[in-house]
């Protein structure tokens, strides 16, 4: 049976907080006009039921896409979906791109009906996944760690997965069955820079400090901006005797939260 791990540390209380999910699955709020439908029109269209034809609703779901693609106001694409929605509400990639989009203006309420609704017309795993992190970005952790069990067990070889329930079992303080997980990660998607955040932040957890500056500096490196992992490699820093440098990524991470909010990319993009 695996242990609970108490997180003690500041930094590791951090990542129960529900913003600190965002930090693996983000969104950047200062280029907000870029949403969660960009780059989809061909994919709206092959997963439109064949034979229904390039249909209202079909024009309603493009024109939110092309929106997202020229950089559009989220409530623009938001009101194309709702029409789509009403002339064809049995389609349940319209109530998940929706959702997204409620994500990414971080209406975690709204999100999770309009995935509930999806996840009842079409159950797969990437919905029943993307239900577990509207409910980590909610709080709602131990409610999430169904649904990405429910994932993960129909479809094991997605790391995003592991990334979410990693995030959700640290939450709730097994940093032992989070590492599980980060392990797995790190061995179906190597490199992916939203791991470094999630692997440092476990490792931190642990007591595993060395370990944990690795995965933190690159994560900072290649997301130099992102508070979260400056705030978490600030806390690793003062454990291995370097309260100056954790101090200089404290300031940092307080600059960019004054600058972009405490929920700067609180919204959802795929990083598989």
């Amino acid at each position: 049976m695996i242990s609970k791990t108490r997180i003690s540390s500041s930094a590791a209380n951090r990542t129960m907080e529900r913003c600190a999910v965002e930090s693996a699955f983000p969104t950047d709020h200062r280029r907000r006009r870029r949403s969660w439908l960009s780059g989809v029109p061909v994919l709206l269209v092959l997963l439109v039921p064949i034979g229904c034809g390039y249909d209202e609703a079909q024009r309603e779901a493009h024109a939110a896409a092309e929106i997202a693609d020229h950089g559009g106001p989220l409530e623009e694409q938001i009101a194309h979906l709702d029409r789509a929605i009403e002339l064809a509400p049995e389609r349940a990639y319209y109530w998940e791109s929706r959702a997204g989009l409620y994500m990414s203006l971080c209406d975690n309420a709204q999100a999770l009906t309009d995935i509930d609704r999806a996840v009842e017309l079409a159950d797969r795993p990437y919905l029943r996944f993307k239900r577990g992190l509207i409910l980590c970005r909610s709080g709602r952790f131990a409610e999430a760690l169904p649904e990405f069990d429910m994932a993960i067990g129909q479809q094991p070889d997605n790391g995003q997965f592991y990334r979410g329930r990693a995030l959700a079992r640290l939450a709730l303080g097994n940093a032992e069955a989070a590492h599980e997980d980060t392990t797995v990660l790190s061995q179906l998607s190597p490199g992916n820079i939203y791991n470094y955040y999630v692997c440092g932040a476990v490792l931190v957890a642990l007591a595993r400090y060395d370990e944990a500056l690795i995965d933190l500096d690159r994560s900072v490196a290649m997301q130099s901006d992102a508070i979260y992992p400056l705030r978490a490699r600030a806390e690793c820093l003062d454990h291995l005797g370097h309260p100056l440098l954790a101090a200089v990524d404290r300031e940092q991470a307080d600059k960019f939260e004054s600058l972009f909010g405490r929920n700067y990319g609180c919204g959802y993009q795929n990083t598989p």
